[in-house]
């Protein structure tokens, strides 16, 4: 793939050819909204679009105009819709595109790329029937060809902002301006993934690979340099049992942005790591320690169970994390109290906490590490600010100045960058100088001065829903929280859009809404100046002014919400009755007394979890009531018996009374049919569901997960046309399922894993929206449906446990959308060649699986394969040649393959391969040369203190053989790569090599010494030393100084070693030309090593150093360590020897 330079001034333009940036192929049908609105903004972010304002009505080829037009546009966009295929102009642009070379980037508006990938099944299926007869079949070919290859290519979905086309329309013109300015491939290769391509985590994670990145904002600016700073303060490679680093700095500075960056740069470090958000918020809840203390528990050692309190919390870290190597970020800590409470000697050895804080001094044990995170200087604050503003990285013409003054005024701070850019996006010069002069006399007054102003954009209506998401929504799932807007009449799709543009709130990767801490407190605050008095707060939140206002009676009519989450209080009718316009009420645990006909009338969402009573009493009127939550009431046996029509909750949306234990009977679903989420998890004493269920034709998400006495589906289940989501997890006694199940054709996730399924209907075949499908541990299944091939949108298939499965069919390799595979415990079944035809896989777990004995060579095929696992397959022999072509991998799980004899040559073709682990593979006898340019390699999990028959080894880009010593187990090994040092030590011998430029002479002092001669510029050092000791020690470090004018200059540690080390050892340490040590020696400079131990008996023995300079190519450095790398294989070679003569 060949590239190039963009540059907007190089543009050239015509009467008769004119380049343009972009080009937009689309459908009529969404030229007026989604397609005007983009075009608009592209050019007001100054990318030149072509729109055909005419387009062709007649004739059978596009016109010469739109051929140069495509051939001569940067990045060429079709956006499918519906009826896209409809159009054979459209599929003619879309043919020339392919043809014609250059950088296509397909939008799937309201279709998903199988659809188009698939165009005889699914939304284009029609189109192309109809086009048989009138069009050659050679054409028609041509089309489904050219739309299979632009659908493979990574794209944008509405499902990328979750709707929102505002959200999707700025994340375009973001991406494209980037890419118009940064590098343009002038050729789509299908062969080669897109340097960007989407990636979604599964939702299941195989035990082995307990980590995954976390998400963090792609504009996020400025943050290397502290990066890299956290991280040295952490000091990951020493063994030290525990590190507490705390990031400090005022609000909005971007401390939970850097933290998240550290994480995903070295959590494959660790065992496991936990993010917990928000201490300080956490704790203010009733048990809110423990709560934290369970989520680390549970994301550290999936732990399960309940934790009682803060001292029950602390006994279980202690006694079940003391093995686990972790990582743990904790953000907003703003008392040592916490910290205390969840920084302990309880975690193992090698454990890291990150704090988040705005005050550093409550870490003042004087065990914590501190980095002080100061806000971005001018000129890099000035590039997020525009890209907010102006949806580019500078600003327009004409607003050079005024963004400097809103960047001075931002102080250098992330979050008033972002929010203050999109709130004056598209705005004029008068009004940014309205808004700079306001800012610049307020915002040394008042902290939430630019947010303020920000709110104060908004709408009535928005406001509203703003201090609801600020007091009570943060971290809530959108349906219940829509619903409720709704019920109050508000529109929620145009509010969270315009909020979601103005950067004052954001959905996480669970599709929970967020808002950035500062945000929060300041519509918090913006709620307490309503009043002096809690009674007269539209919400409240807080214990300490709900209480009084509840139990004494103090509320008005201008409480709107209200939580009061005491477990096992009594509240009076009477202390409710004059809230009279309560919309939402929230009172886990409590007992009502009183006459309930008092109750608010106008509740549309009522949370009382823990409920006391057996079933909702008739004289409550609910008819407002959208949100009814009863979960964990394990007195309910019926939610209510029977409502009058003026007083039942007919507009009911969503019902939640998961693990209600002894719930017994459903109520006539029949008098709810605007429901649209069901949720039943947990209810034990549940045995059918009834019938009426089928008139629930609004239902989307129904739950039917441990309802263990369930034995059987009602037929009417299939009447539910728009359900997406059906869970049945470990419903372990339902057999069958309706053979109408097909019927349900807008499915895309359903859970089956622990039934007692023997099959699965044959209508299984029209689920055509299916993308997840969950078989977990269905142990009983014995064969899956021929028609699976069909499922043309599932994206992952989880067959885990499924042991009594022999055979697939073979339409399962027709799955061209799937993207993850798990079929661990799977006895019997083997791989068939048809592999390579999952061209989206990414991940791919076969672990123990006992008959597999080796991989097919179509495996090569998989380009976006990135995570396979191979643990525990006993019987597997060899990995093809072919492994080398998976251009994506970044882990592979080797673990227990006992018969595993060797790994392929093409193995070091893996340039993106980050972690490899190989333990107890006692068959394994050469690692290729090859491995020597793995040269992303980060963790080689335990070293390989478990190849029991390794013979030779290639590493660290020179041709370094390790043979094995007497005892028939490698020496300690490990490899590390960082940013600008690469270690390899411990490796048994007797000498270092004679090749080293510079030899190191022992002094009276027990010190290596050698003087600089520095010819030509030194990109890099290779260090070199053999010390010897007699017996063992259990610590070792390795220190490095620069002497100049008889002063030292520098001095730094290499090694700090806490493994058990005997005998001789050769330590080799290359440094890049980043290290302190490269960039500071000169020519005359003389460099003194030292080695230090627990015990006196270490001696340097020999040491030397090699300075070696980098070409473009790397080749002089390349030369330098393979004859290093020869040196110390003989050397090596020779002390075996030595040994086993003796």
């Amino acid at each position: 793939m060949s590239f190039t330079r963009y540059n907007p001034l190089e543009r050239t333009v015509s009467s008769e050819m004119r380049n343009y940036d972009v080009f937009l192929s689309f459908r009529g049908e969404v030229r007026k909204t989604f397609v005007d609105h983009l075009y608009t903004s592209l050019e007001n972010a100054g990318v030149n679009a072509f729109l055909d304002s005419k387009k062709l009505e007649k004739g059978d080829e596009i016109s010469p105009t739109l051929k140069n037009a495509i051939e001569n546009s940067a990045i060429r966009i079709p956006i499918f819709s519906k009826n896209f295929a409809e159009s054979h102009w459209c599929l003619e642009e879309v043919s020339h595109m392919c043809k014609s070379g250059g950088l296509i980037i397909p939008l799937f508006y309201d279709v998903s790329p199988t659809e188009v990938r698939n165009p005889d099944r699914g939304a284009f299926a029609e189109a192309f029937q109809k086009k048989k007869g009138r069009y050659s079949k050679a054409k028609i070919n041509e089309w489904k060809k050219a739309l299979a290859k632009v659908a493979s290519f990574s794209g944008w979905s509405r499902d990328d902002t979750l709707g929102f086309e505002a959200g999707l329309v700025k994340l375009v013109v973001q991406h494209v301006f980037k890419t118009l300015q940064n590098v343009i491939p002038e050729e789509n290769d299908p062969d080669e993934p897109p340097a960007e391509a989407e990636e979604i985590p599964p939702e299941e994670i195989p035990l082995e690979i307990r980590n995954e990145p976390l998400r963090i904002s792609k504009s996020v600016f400025g943050m290397e340099e502290c990066m890299n700073k956290v991280i040295n303060l952490l000091d990951i490679d020493s063994e030290e049992r525990l590190i507490t680093v705390a990031i400090c700095g005022m609000a909005g500075v971007g401390k939970t942005s850097l933290a998240k960056a550290v994480h995903n740069h070295i959590y494959h470090k660790f065992d496991a790591t936990c993010f917990v958000y928000d201490v300080r918020h956490q704790a203010q809840h009733t048990n809110g320690i423990a709560k934290m203390q369970r989520h680390i528990l549970k994301d550290l050692v999936k732990f399960k169970d309940k934790v009682n309190d803060e001292a029950h919390g602390q006994s279980l870290m202690r006694d079940r994390l003391r093995s686990i190597r972790a990582l743990v970020i904790l953000e907003y800590v703003d008392d040592s109290k916490q910290l205390e409470s969840l920084r302990g000697d309880w975690y193992g050895p090698g454990s890291r906490i990150l704090v988040i804080t705005l005050d550093h001094q409550l870490l003042n044990d004087g065990q914590v590490k501190v980095h002080k995170m100061q806000g971005l200087d001018r000129e890099q604050a000035l590039e997020p600010f525009s890209w907010h503003a102006f949806m580019r990285d500078r600003p327009d013409e004409g607003y050079e100045k005024l963004s400097q003054r809103a960047v001075n005024i931002s102080n250098g701070r992330p979050l008033l960058l972002e929010v203050l850019g999109a709130h004056l996006y598209n705005k004029d010069t008068s009004y940014w100088v309205k808004i700079c002069e306001i800012l610049k006399t307020s915002v040394n007054q008042d902290k939430y001065a630019a947010l303020r102003l920000c709110y104060d954009g908004l709408n009535s209506e928005q406001k509203e829903m703003f201090l609801d998401m600020a007091c009570l929504f943060i971290g809530r799932k959108r349906e219940s929280v829509i619903s409720f807007w709704e019920a109050s009449h508000c529109d929620p799709i145009k509010g969270l859009t315009d909020m979601i543009l103005k950067s004052l709130i954001s959905l996480d990767e669970e599709n929970r809404f967020a808002m950035h801490s500062e945000l929060r407190d300041m519509g918090r605050a913006i709620v307490a100046e309503e009043s002096t008095m809690p009674g007269d707060h539209s919400r409240l939140w807080k214990p300490e002014e709900a209480e009084p206002v509840v139990m004494e009676g103090k509320g008005t009519e201008k409480v709107r919400c209200l939580t009061y989450l005491q477990q096992e209080v009594t509240l009076q009718t009477s202390s409710l009755k004059t809230m009279c316009n309560l919309q939402l009420l929230w009172l886990d645990g409590a007992l009502i007394e009183g006459d309930l006909a008092q109750m608010p009338q106008e509740i549309k969402w009522l949370r009382w979890e823990n409920c006391p009573l057996k079933c909702l009493p008739c004289e409550w009127t609910m008819k407002q009531l959208a949100v009814l939550d009863l979960s964990f009431s394990k007195d309910i046996k019926a939610v209510w018996t029977t409502f009058s029509d003026e007083k039942g909750p007919h507009n009911l949306k969503v019902l939640k009374l998961n693990y209600c234990t002894n719930l017994q009977v459903l109520p006539d679903l029949g008098n709810h049919t605007s429901l649209i989420r069901l949720e039943l998890c947990g209810c034990t004493e549940l045995k059918e569901i009834p019938e009426s269920v089928g008139l629930l034709i609004q239902l989307k998400h129904l739950d039917l997960s441990n309802c263990y006495n369930l034995t059987h589906l009602p037929e009417t289940i299939t009447n539910l046309s728009s359900l997406e989501v059906l869970f049945l997890s470990n419903c372990r006694n339902i057999r069958k399922l309706p053979d109408s199940f097909g019927d349900l054709t807008v499915l895309k996730k359903i859970k089956l894993d622990g039934t007692s399924l023997k099959e699965l209907p044959q209508s299984f075949r029209w689920l055509f929206h299916l993308e997840k499908l969950t078989l977990h541990g269905c142990c009983k299944l014995r064969s899956l449906p021929q028609s699976i091939g069909e499922l043309i949108c599932l994206r992952s298939l989880d067959i885990h446990g499924c042991s009594r499965l022999r055979a697939f069919p073979d339409s399962i390799y027709d799955l061209k959308s799937l993207r993850h595979l798990d079929m661990t415990d799977c006895q019997g079944i083997s791989i068939g060649e048809k592999l390579g035809n999952y061209v989206c896989m990414e991940r791919l777990i076969l672990s123990n699986c006992p008959a597999l004995r080796s991989l097919p060579t179509s495996i090569g095929q998989l380009n976006c394969l990135r995570h396979p696992n191979m643990n525990n397959c006993i019987s597997l022999l060899r990995l093809p040649e072919e492994i080398g072509n998976l251009v994506c991998l970044q882990e592979l799980f080797l673990n227990r393959c006992h018969n595993l004899c060797e790994l392929p040559q093409s193995i070091g073709n893996l340039s993106k391969l980050r972690i490899l682990e190989m333990e107890e593979n006692y068959s394994l006898s050469v690692l290729p040369p090859s491995f020597s340019r793995l040269t992303s390699l980060e963790h080689l999990k335990s070293g390989l203190e478990g190849l029991r028959s390794l013979r030779k080894l290639h590493v660290a880009g020179f041709g370094l053989h390790v043979a094995r010593n007497s005892n028939s187990i490698l020496r300690p090994f490990q490899l590390i790569k960082e940013t600008h040092c690469l270690e390899l030590f411990s490796f048994s011998a007797n000498g270092v090599p004679e090749s080293l430029q510079h030899k190191m002479q022992t002094s009276g002092d027990d010190l290596l010494n050698v003087m600089l001669e520095i010819n030509e510029p030194c990109t890099g050092v290779i260090l070199c030393f053999m010390v010897s000791f007699d017996g063992s020690i259990t610590s070792l470090s390795i220190e490095i100084s620069i002497g100049r004018d008889a002063k030292e200059i520098f001095n730094t540690k290499l090694l700090n070693h806490s493994k058990n080390v005997v005998g001789d050892q050769i330590f080799v340490h290359i440094l890049r030309k980043n290290h302190p040590l490269v960039t500071m020696m000169q020519s005359g400079d003389v460099i003194h090593a030292k080695v230090e131990g627990d015990e006196e008996r270490n001696l340097i023995r020999s040491g030397g150093m090699q300075l070696f300079s980098e070409g473009e190519d790397g080749t002089k450095e390349d030369l330098i360590l393979g004859r290093l790398g020869k040196d110390l294989t003989l050397i090596m070679e020779k002390y075996n020897e030595d040994e086993d003569d003796i």
